[in-house]
């Protein structure tokens, strides 16, 4: 639970959640039972139940928030190993407290902290540059490494684009759910995948505009920046083994490490949308009666009901179930939105009536000399 850290009185409650032990639940169950549901809003918060459940669970806040421990203290979370030894964290506090500093261990050595033997992970810099393997230096940490700093920024890189599916239960995942997933994904793939500078180092790895929630694609893209060059087979083998059901990556390629980024390279996106007409509006007709010429009519106008709609058409009709084929802008300048079309129905015929059944994208193009491209053809 987040609280604001302003609110004296939350903050009592947030510190005996960091720092109480088990006996706690209990008393987070109590004061769920008194009302506390949306604490972390100010306005929501009182701090009266929460004393109140604190009082009959015999839990002192006092004792978790404001006592000082002792470094030998067994704290309620050292049952829990996170791979760095107690010990290291305890030599990082004494530094903070005469305010020295710890070198990052990307550039300048490792300290043995005790989570790549552990957890046999490597430090990320290392394993780029040549196969080179931590070596740990100790407690003093060695002169700037300019050199390997240099070997990451000088070195050539490689940009592999693929396209992959987002189907079944996957199409309810969130764009920020697709870039953890993919983050994740190319660690556990052993891809060598370059990161961003600075504090928070980050995969590179770009997409492009995503899918509305809830919406299965055939053809989603992303760009991956890579330290060496990999098979665009053996990637594809390595993503698909560590992917979820419904995320399969169906082609990959090298492309130019310059060429211009998705967002701003796809212009449409290709729709296959099933509606059904509701029984008021369409009088249940025939596929040969008022029912298709309605359809056709809203089908050829909404180019004119949405500038977002660059083409459109009737696919098939089947009773009172039909499936449109819609091309709309997509990317950075604007997207068209399959959920508009109800609206758009009633914009046209000032009646509600066109229900959305299932909708499917298909693919993602660009233009070039008045034609749609593939985004594999740069």
């Amino acid at each position: 639970m987040k609280l604001k850290w302003h609110n004296p009185e939350a903050s009592l409650v947030e510190g005996v959640l960091a720092r109480g032990d088990r006996r706690v639940a209990e008393a987070v169950e109590a004061a769920w039972q008194k009302g506390c549901r949306f604490d972390g809003w100010s306005e929501q918060f009182s701090l009266a139940p929460w004393l109140e459940a604190f009082a009959e669970k015999g839990i002192d806040p006092e004792f978790y928030v404001t006592r000082e421990r002792a470094e030998e203290e067994t704290l309620p979370w050292d049952h829990l190993d996170c791979g760095v030894s107690r010990s290291f964290l305890l030599e990082e506090y004494h530094k903070a407290k005469e305010g020295e500093k710890t070198l990052d261990c990307r550039w300048h050595g490792c300290y043995d902290c005790g989570l790549c033997g552990d957890f046999g992970c490597a430090n990320i810099l290392d394993r780029l540059c040549e196969g080179k393997e931590p070596q740990r230096q100790g407690k003093e940490p060695p002169s700037p490494a300019e050199p390997l700093r240099s070997r990451i920024r000088d070195r050539d890189k490689f940009k592999v684009r693929i396209r992959f599916t987002k189907r079944d239960e996957a199409r309810f995942l969130s764009q920020l759910d697709m870039v953890r997933l993919f983050s994740r994904v190319v660690r556990r793939a052993a891809l060598p995948i370059l990161y961003s500078q600075g504090f928070n180092p980050r995969p590179q790895i770009s997409f492009g505009p995503p899918p509305p929630v809830g919406v299965e694609s055939e053809g989603e893209y992303a760009d991956l920046m890579l330290a060496r060059p990999i098979s665009p087979r053996e990637l594809v083998a390595r993503l698909n083994q560590n992917l979820i059901a419904g995320v399969q990556v169906l082609q990959a390629q090298i492309i130019d490490p310059k060429a211009r980024s998705l967002m701003s390279r796809i212009e449409v996106a290709d729709y296959t949308i099933e509606v059904r007409l509701d029984g008021a509006s369409s009088g249940m007709a025939t596929k040969d009666g008022p029912q298709k010429e309605k359809l056709e009519k809203f089908v050829t106008s909404l180019t004119k009901l949405s500038d977002k709609v660059i083409a459109a058409r009737l696919q098939s009709l089947s009773g009172s179930t039909a499936l449109l084929r819609i091309l709309g802008r997509a990317g950075s300048q604007g997207s068209f939105k399959p959920f508009e079309l109800p609206d758009l129905w009633k914009e046209k015929f000032t009646e509600e009536g066109l229900v959305l059944e299932k909708v499917k994208r298909v693919g993602l193009y660009y233009y070039r000399g008045g034609e749609l491209k593939d985004l594999f053809e740069i």
